[in-house]
């Protein structure tokens, strides 16, 4: 495969990927958590790693344009250096203790040593299986988990619970990580931790009422599976931006205006959950 420029699934890919062993990485040095007084020895270990990992993608990658992905691993070096300032000026005493934690996937290399093979259990009803981007603890032993995002912030707002079903990382990742660490939550955020996203980032406190929303939201998910009732129902403009618009074509929003509303209730009160 040849690759002239990054596209922002493969940058963000690796920029996952890097931090991933950048977390190793800052462990192995003692750099852990990253503080301002330790900031420039921090950015002396991105370079090494980064310099290790533009080697790995360019033999993977072989891109045709040396300039080109010399000017794309500088971006990325410019962005994960400000993702680095941004946690070092951070409050609160957070320290790292996981990275890619996994539950349910196969055991790799590029996962947190404490990923588990079983799916996670979620509120009785569900199991589920993917990989948390970073697992941290404060001083009383609290956990918190962060979801990278390496696009433009999207999402904002202190009444963000699970953003109409849209949202789901930061509550159902907290609830995954209750169940494999076995300690509690107080919550999970989405990280937008590049210069696009602002290095803002979105925090869903882990109480009753996040609870309560993803309970309600599985419930509507099993509803349909039992029913077999599986819409296209896009909401208003949300075919816009979508990956299989080529395949469904760009009317879907407006067949699902004529299937009957009452058969779209449980779809439609699920949207209004913040």
């Amino acid at each position: 495969m040849q690759l002239e420029q990054l596209d922002p699934l493969t940058r963000g890919s690796i920029f996952h990927e890097i931090q991933f062993r950048l977390f190793g990485a800052l462990r192995e040095a003692a750099l852990l958590p990253v503080t301002s007084a330790r900031l420039e020895d921090a950015f002396g270990v991105l370079d090494v790693v980064l310099k290790r990992a533009e080697r790995d993608y360019r033999d993977r990658l072989a891109p045709p344009i040396k300039r080109v992905w010399q000017a794309e691993f500088e971006g990325l070096r410019a962005d994960l250096r400000g993702w680095l300032r941004h946690v070092a000026d951070e409050p609160g005493g957070w320290i790292p203790i996981h990275a890619e934690l996994g539950f349910g996937l196969a055991r790799s290399g590029e996962r947190d040593p404490q990923s588990v093979r079983e799916a996670a259990p979620v509120l009785s009803v569900a199991s589920l299986r993917g990989s948390i981007d970073l697992v941290e603890a404060d001083a009383a032993g609290r956990l918190r988990v962060t979801d990278h995002k390496t696009g433009v912030a999207r999402h904002a707002g202190s009444s963000l619970v699970i953003g109409g079903g849209k949202v789901l990382q930061p509550v159902l990742y907290s609830l995954a990580a209750e169940a494999v660490l076995g300690r509690d939550v107080v919550s999970g955020r989405l990280f937008y931790c590049t210069q696009r996203g602002g290095y803002s980032d979105v925090s869903v406190p882990l109480d009753e009422r996040s609870r309560g929303a993803a309970r309600r939201m599985l419930a509507t998910v099993d509803r349909a599976l039992e029913e077999g009732f599986l819409p296209a129902a896009p909401a208003k403009d949300e075919c816009r931006y979508c990956d299989y618009r080529s395949i469904c074509g760009p009317y879907e929003e407006l067949r699902a205006a004529r299937k009957k509303r009452r058969r779209l209730g449980a779809l439609n009160d699920l949207r209004l959950e913040r």
